[in-house]
């Protein structure tokens, strides 16, 4: 929303936001952004974005991925901020710039090493980290993904990946290929978004992720007063039947979770469980 005289490049950054935002919510086909709401406008992410980097300043915390039935843990999704001037921005607000400047490699990079090393030091530890479309998308990036799998192979069966199901929306032998290696080295393979494209669904077969995560729409849907099920049911059968693990995210209490306990979903994540503040040493 327009309310004042911004300039372009205030409005794109603002429309990167509402974008950002619509997906996230998956609760409609809009969302609204007023773009004086947006802090640092689009010029401005990539230098910000390049120091964070190059200086580590990014903070972390980590979420529990429950199962229902059990009382295992299937792992603790790591989540990444930057914190610059006694500011902080999540994922959020930084991702669409993150992946329009193809920097996503460079960030998974570090973060992935971080994880890597914290893992060694904690053999209790099992960490989910989510990898960028633009990196997955670099060739130079899945090959170096392998080599620090090799360098890691103790940590792998306590280090999972998460790739979001828009990397499989077109075929990409490469990535595929890069996936099979790193599954057959023992690291934990998983799927974020899982049911957003259903026609695209044939790629389970292909890829044997270990566990989807189940998009929010469907969460949302069965989880509604008066919801509907049957959709959510589907599509996790669909993961089940080729022994998926299956996750449903955003889970906020226990009668949610005594919901979603009837139904094929195996793990729960959300606010039910607050992410928390965690130490990635340098």
């Amino acid at each position: 929303m327009r309310q004042k005289q911004e300039n372009i490049s205030e409005l794109l950054t603002a429309a990167d936001t509402a974008l950002q935002t619509a997906r996230d919510l998956r609760e409609g086909f809009y969302c609204l952004v007023e773009a004086e709401q947006s802090q640092i406008p689009r010029s401005q992410w990539k230098q910000l974005l390049e120091t964070s980097i190059n200086q580590h300043s990014l903070a972390y915390k980590t979420q529990v991925v429950q199962f229902i039935h059990s009382p295992q843990q299937l792992h603790q999704e790591l989540f990444t901020s930057i914190e610059v001037d006694a500011q902080r921005f999540a994922a959020g607000q930084f991702m669409p710039a993150l992946e329009q400047f193809k920097l996503g490699a460079k960030f998974d990079q570090m973060v992935l090493e971080k994880a890597a090393k914290a893992l060694l030091a904690d053999p209790q530890l099992k960490l989910a980290i989510n990898l960028t479309l633009s990196a997955l998308g670099e060739l130079s990036f899945l090959n170096w993904l392998v080599e620090l799998a090799h360098s890691y192979q103790s940590v792998a069966p306590r280090l999972a990946l998460e790739i979001p199901e828009t990397a499989f929306l077109r075929e990409n032998q490469q990535l595929e290929s890069s996936l099979d290696v790193l599954r057959e080295l023992g690291y934990q393979i998983g799927i974020d978004q899982y049911g957003r494209n259903l026609n695209s669904l044939n790629y389970l077969s292909r890829v044997k992720p270990h566990y989807v995560k189940i998009d929010y729409g469907y969460t949302a849907q069965a989880l509604a007063e008066d919801g509907d099920s049957h959709f959510l049911s589907a599509i996790c059968r669909a993961a089940r039947n080729l022994q998926i693990v299956t996750v449903a995210q955003r889970v906020e209490n226990q009668q949610q979770v005594e919901l979603l306990s009837v139904l094929p979903v195996d793990a729960y994540q959300g606010y039910i469980a607050p992410p928390q503040p965690f130490a990635l040493a340098e």
